[in-house]
C-alpha cells in the first residue's frame, strides 16, 4: 500500500481467490456485471 502526503492511496494489491455467496445475489433478482472478475 503506497500513501502519498497528499492523502491519495497509489495502488491497493490484493492476491486470492474471490468467494461469491451466490444464493444471496439470486435471492436479490438484481443484475450483476461480471466483467469486472476478468478486467480487475
Amino acid at each position: 500500500l503506497n500513501i502519498f502526503p497528499d492523502g491519495g492511496v497509489a495502488r491497493l494489491r490484493i492476491y486470492g481467490q474471490p468467494k461469491v455467496n451466490w444464493e444471496k445475489h439470486i435471492a436479490n433478482k438484481k443484475r450483476m456485471d461480471l466483467a469486472y472478475v476478468i478486467n480487475g
